[in-house]
């Protein structure tokens, strides 16, 4: 297989610290630990199924595909989580057909297998998970390659690990303009939920309901994207307006994990200011 264009052990992180080895260099939420699943206010989750939200998710992804900001097709663009059989798969529900894994990010990737895979029982089936890039080309090549095992016929970009339902999509996949097409469609929606949620959760803690404002948060970092920097601030300074210092510690380790420090010096700010406006 000529396909992948590197094999990392670990996601990169962006800073140069030194890593807890009991964390693997990755960063957790303790509640989110707990539960995976806070669900939504009844009025956000019929923002996400109305008119206004589908017709600003298929403006993103109109831009998305625009030229200027067009992904290249020779630089990485997906990941998977590789065992030492192949990619992971997994089995569709209530149908035989298998769907290949794969992720905008190594920190999707390693939020996915942190959630669902670093069982003894998985580590011992699968052995220690690497993690494969692909451009969109060699995504193209790959896909040919993995059609020609049995009842591979589907894949999902950025599977949530705290759900159980995902969507899926025809791996018959032709060109990396057909691989761009279908990032696109994934990604438009993850940035159109992220801003609805960061959008409603930011509104809340101004209006001083904190713990609505938290739990929202959560479910934007671990059920729509880890990857948002504006998230993990909000979880932090909620966490300060609720005297959590735990989570006020779990954002800030986000933070610095993602090289925001201009991030954190403005959690600490906030701490020290009188007025604490969000």
């Amino acid at each position: 297989m000529s396909w992948f264009s590197r094999i990392n052990r670990k996601p990169e992180a962006k800073h140069d610290q030194e890593q807890d080895e009991e964390k693997g260099g990755f960063c957790e939420y303790t509640l989110l630990r707990v539960r995976p699943t806070r669900g939504l206010p009844g009025d956000l989750a019929e923002s996400e199924q109305s008119e206004k939200f589908l017709a600003a998710r298929a403006d993103i992804e109109v831009k998305l595909l625009q030229p200027d900001r067009r992904p290249p097709e020779d630089a990485p663009l997906f990941w998977a989580l590789l065992a030492h059989r192949g990619p992971i798969t997994v089995q569709l529900p209530d149908s035989s057909q298998g769907c290949l894994l794969v992720f905008s990010s190594p920190i999707r990737a390693e939020d996915y297998r942190r959630a669902l895979l670093a069982t003894d029982s998985a580590k011992r089936a699968m052995g220690e998970l690497g993690f494969l890039s692909s451009s969109p080309s060699e995504f193209v090549e790959m896909l040919s390659d993995l059609r020609q095992s049995p009842g591979i016929e589907q894949l999902a970009l950025d599977r949530c690990p705290r759900c159980e339902a995902f969507t899926s999509v025809g791996s018959d996949v032709h060109s990396a303009e057909d691989a761009v097409r279908i990032w696109a469609i994934f990604k438009a929606t993850e940035l159109a939920r992220t801003e609805l949620y960061g959008s409603y959760a930011l509104a809340a803690a101004r209006r001083g309901e904190f713990e609505v404002a938290r739990d929202v948060a959560l479910e934007l970092v671990g059920h729509v994207t880890p990857e948002d920097p504006r998230a993990h601030s909000l979880l932090g300074k909620v966490g300060i307006a609720l005297g959590d210092k735990t989570l006020v510690q779990e954002a800030t380790d986000w933070l610095r994990w993602l090289g925001n420090e201009e991030a954190i010096q403005d959690m600490e700010a906030f701490e020290q200011s009188a007025e604490r406006r969000f």
